[in-house]
């Protein structure tokens, strides 16, 4: 999908990229960096059935724990920005659509716009500052690292703000990679319109083999009817030997007519003289 837009945009529109479709761009760049983060743990296997969201059960090394909290931490970053830039592509592609005249939905647009900003900055400021000192985000030591309720004070908050932004702005997050497609249906519409000025140039290069192509697609149906008598042979066969037969009876009899008349000429004479 973001392939088409961008496509649609630079080769065909021949225009250059506008404000929603390098945020989508960015969108599709982060959201793929967040799916990586869950190929590491599966690969780590901290994604096993058996073990908890807190690593309970989890057979590795003090380091692998380790290792996999910061990753943890890390992969927030990643995993928030790209909502926020889904978000920020619909509401670009939204001031797009609501003309000047419309000042109170543009006002309305302009306020989410700030919200979802501020919504963002807050998100990642309580991400880095919630646990101090940062060790203590994924450090198995005790004494510094931070409780788990650190932790869920910061999904609370974020996940808070995160709704409210969707719900300010009447569009609700079912999963990242839906909000990307939703973000990049709308400036498709062109492709339903689109004459595809480069298909004729196509058809006239190869105009001389679809003129023969076309010849032999005229003579398919003239094949097809002389099918018919072709399986009829026989039958025609058998009659033309009839006729043959036939003519060559009547050309017999003339013969013998013939033959008749010219034994009976000389006859004819003699029997006038007597």
């Amino acid at each position: 999908m973001i392939g088409a837009r961008v496509y649609l945009r630079l080769i065909i529109q021949d225009l250059p990229l506008n404000a929603s479709d390098i945020l989508v761009c960015a969108a599709w760049a982060t959201s793929v960096i967040s799916a990586s983060f869950d190929i590491v743990f599966h690969k780590l296997g901290a994604l096993r059935p058996y073990v908890s969201y807190n690593l309970d059960g989890y057979r590795g090394t003090p380091e692998e724990v380790e290792f996999i909290w910061k990753l943890q931490w890390g992969g927030q970053f990643p995993f928030f920005t790209a909502f926020y830039l889904c978000k920020a592509t619909l509401l670009t592609l939204y001031a797009r659509f609501f003309p000047v005249f419309m000042q109170t939905r543009r006002k309305i647009l302009w306020g989410t716009m700030a919200f979802c900003g501020c919504a963002y900055l807050a998100t990642i400021l309580t991400t880095l500052t919630i646990c101090r000192p940062i060790e203590g985000n994924w450090s198995s030591d005790p004494a510094v690292a931070c409780s788990p309720i650190v932790f869920a004070q910061v999904f609370y908050v974020g996940w808070a703000l995160n709704f409210a932004g969707d719900l300010m702005k009447l569009w609700s997050i079912l999963d990242l990679q839906t909000g990307l497609v939703i973000a990049c249906i709308p400036p498709l519409r062109p492709y339903l319109s689109h004459t595809w000025t480069m298909w004729p140039f196509r058809l006239a290069n190869r105009t001389p083999k679809e003129s023969g192509n076309r010849s032999e697609l005229s003579e398919v149906p003239q094949h097809h009817d002389q099918s018919r008598p072709r399986r009829e042979q026989p039958s025609n066969m058998s009659s033309a030997e009839n006729l043959y037969d036939l003519e060559s009876q009547g050309v017999g009899e003339s013969h013998l007519d013939a033959e008749s008349s010219a034994m009976a000429s000389p006859k004819s004479p003699v029997s006038t003289v007597k």
